[in-house]
């Protein structure tokens, strides 16, 4: 699984749809990095 970092290409209405899947995201991953 790759994830691209798109907020620097899109506008911010194009992610807000899927800011909490990306938040979400974000938290887990530095949450598994911490382990």
């Amino acid at each position: 699984l790759c994830e691209i970092d798109m907020s620097g290409i899109l506008p911010p209405e194009a992610l807000s749809p899927f800011m909490d899947e990306i938040k979400r995201r974000e938290y887990q991953r530095k949450r598994r990095v911490k382990q």
